[in-house]
């Protein structure tokens, strides 16, 4: 069994109340280990896959090492940024660093990015990771992977956390999980009663759009997503299974501007 996102939170709908078995998984893509860090993180029990192969790259994409809180895999690939902690102002700029010195090769050699679509993705990418430390009240990761399919390069990014989610960032000026990631990713909305405050999620929607990319938010028991008509996925879902904190997934596919 190949796990993408939407296959991950089938799994957890139908397995609400008890472990989640994985046991049988054959390849877990980022944006389900993305929110699989942030659904164990909180305390929920599982069963891990058997498949040697998958519990390899468990390990090499810095799943295992955040599961456990200890440092991710060492060195520097131009396919690969392992999950990272980013809890502080510190860490993000700690990433940010690595992102800016990798983006050449991420996004230049293998998408065909052009240095000032370097430069705008990695704004987008700051945008999300500052978000952690200032709303979500909970540890977070990045994590980044460069793979071919069906002959074309993707780079996959995910931003996760396991802090107190949008809705609970609103205020209670949202009735659910789905006004308010709506709220976030169509409209200038914010925590913050400052009218100038609030245009993170919906300018990094607008952004990724640009770049002909598909973004997933999942917040809750919600999620919502844009996605281009020649890739895959769930448009929006409410009724999931609840898991603490927002999940930010984007698929850039090679050669969509």
């Amino acid at each position: 069994m190949n796990l993408y996102q939407d296959g991950l939170d089938a799994l957890l709908v139908r397995a609400r109340g008890r472990a989640l078995d994985l046991s049988g998984c054959t390849r877990v893509d980022l944006s389900a280990a993305a929110v699989l860090l942030a659904h164990l993180a909180s305390g929920a029990a599982w069963v891990p896959p058997r498949p040697l192969v998958v519990r390899s790259w468990l390990r090499r994409v810095g799943f295992s090492a955040a599961l456990a809180r200890t440092a991710p895999p060492e060195g520097d690939s131009d396919s690969l940024l392992p999950f990272t902690r980013v809890e502080t102002d510190a860490d993000v700029s700690a990433v940010l660093e690595r992102l800016h010195r990798r983006a050449p090769a991420f996004l230049g050699e293998h998408l065909g990015f052009g240095r000032g679509e370097c430069a705008r993705f990695v704004v987008v990418l700051a945008e999300l990771c500052h978000n952690v430390p200032e709303h979500a009240e909970g540890p977070g990761w990045v994590a980044a992977h460069r793979y071919r399919y069906r002959g074309r390069n993707i780079l996959k990014v995910a931003v996760t956390d396991a802090g107190r989610g949008l809705r609970a960032s609103y205020a209670g000026r949202y009735g659910s999980d789905r006004e308010a990631i709506a709220a976030a990713f169509e409209e200038h909305r914010s925590r913050h009663d400052d009218p100038g405050r609030g245009h993170g999620v919906r300018e990094v929607v607008k952004a990724i759009k640009g770049f002909g990319a598909k973004i997933t938010v999942r917040s809750g028991t919600a999620k919502k997503a844009h996605v281009p008509e020649e890739m895959r996925g769930w448009a929006s879902a409410e009724g999931l299974a609840e898991i603490r904190g927002t999940q930010v997934m984007i698929a850039v596919p090679e050669g969509k501007r």
